[in-house]
């Protein structure tokens, strides 16, 4: 589906993500993108970042719940950008995702809930369509990019966690999942 010339270094996560659709009427044909991870994780803060792989979704601010617009962390997040990494203490979070100069009390994504803990590094990909269905409806997939060694993954190398990894592959296949039942419905009405 898709082919790309990548270079690899020693000691770094770079994630690549399968992102942008096959419908012809989309303005983002279907790419691999790499971004690159912060593994380094700091014991006393959690850092967030944000991925907007959302193709059909605007440019979008990110929110706490009830915040003015004018405090957003994340202001005009345009698709395939990443924000940099925010440094939030641990806790749990209610943010929201809404369309830039929109009401934040009307968000596109409402993300009540989100825990965050100290010591990790997260990337939130925003995937799916903004006015997607079921397996296209817009969402969020988390991968933990980096933690703080412990007795169990001080060999492992930073940024190879499971979860990571599990986020990754579900964001792939979500856009392979995609493109199949595209071509698929295509032949159907064919």
């Amino acid at each position: 589906l898709l082919t790309s010339d990548a270079a690899v270094e020693s000691g770094k996560a770079d994630p690549v993500a399968a992102i942008g659709t096959l419908d012809a009427a989309d303005t983002e044909d279907p790419r691999l993108t790499a971004y690159v991870d912060n593994p380094v994780a700091e014991s006393d803060t959690a850092k967030l970042r944000v991925v907007h792989a959302s193709p059909t979704t605007p440019a979008v601010d990110v929110n706490l719940k009830g915040a003015a617009a004018d405090d957003a962390p994340v202001k005009g997040l345009a698709f395939p950008a990443a924000t940099d990494y925010l440094s939030l203490p641990g806790g749990t979070y209610d943010f929201v995702v809404y369309a830039t100069g929109a009401d934040p009390a009307s968000p596109a994504l409402d993300l009540s809930g989100t825990a965050l803990e100290n010591g990790k590094n997260y990337t939130v990909f925003a995937v799916g369509l903004l006015a997607g269905t079921g397996d296209q409806a817009l969402g969020v997939v988390v991968a933990v990019d980096g933690t703080l060694p412990d007795s169990a993954t001080e060999s492992a190398p930073a940024g190879t966690s499971p979860v990571l990894l599990a986020g990754l592959v579900a964001l792939a296949l979500l856009g392979v999942g995609l493109a199949f039942r595209r071509r698929l419905d295509a032949v159907r009405t064919r």
